[in-house]
């Protein structure tokens, strides 16, 4: 066969990559692909979901207590309220006192999870009291947290193998808040939330 059987134009016909498998194998451990880094760009406010094992952060400095606006016609978006903002929904009781826990699931997401403070009149809440006994739990272990409707509490399971621990980020709770709230601070009484629920818009 001729040399120029072989080409096309100018350039050599290529076979299939279908040819050599063995060059599309990578080994088990897929050390090949050598390392990927995480980059967190957005962290999401919310509880865990039921399916997801967590950690929660045992360092007091990674967690706040502090007041949100939660949107239930805009999928439940969660705002932040600075103290001089109190007052423009206090006589609409559209604010909640809340602890924001930092926490990361298995594939290293991060989160903000929403924990209702303890009542101070003494009122027994089971959701939010098993909330934060989950909560507290899952500073040294893995764990579900996992509604149970018709009981009206949450269950916890805990990981039944020897999982490692988790691996924190390097962000200070700081930059977790500027990525969580981003654009969700009700900041003036101008805010379009504001606006709402005074029937201004």
């Amino acid at each position: 066969m001729d040399d120029d059987d072989n080409k096309i134009g100018d350039h050599p016909k290529k076979g299939s990559v279908f040819d050599d498998l063995e060059r599309l194998r990578i080994g088990q451990d897929f050390t090949e692909l050598g390392e990927v880094e995480h980059i967190i760009t957005h962290v999401p406010v919310r509880k865990p979901n039921r399916h997801e094992f967590i950690r929660t952060h045992n360092d007091e400095s990674y967690r706040l207590t502090s007041t949100l606006f939660i949107d239930k016609e805009d999928f439940s978006a969660a705002y932040l309220v600075p103290p001089e903002m109190r007052e423009y929904l206090m006589e609409t009781g559209d604010f909640k006192p809340i602890q924001l826990l930092t926490t990361i699931n298995r594939r290293g997401d991060i989160s903000l999870w929403p924990l209702a403070i303890e009542d101070p009149t003494g009122r027994t809440n089971h959701w939010a009291d098993t909330a934060r006994s989950a909560a507290a739990e899952a500073q040294d272990k893995w764990l579900r947290v996992v509604p149970d409707m018709s009981s009206g509490f949450y269950r916890i399971y805990a990981a039944q193998g020897d999982l490692p621990p988790p691996t924190w980020p390097e962000l200070s709770f700081t930059q977790i808040l500027k990525m969580a709230f981003d654009g969700r601070i009700i900041e003036g009484p101008d805010h379009p939330i504001i606006r709402k629920l005074r029937g201004l818009t």
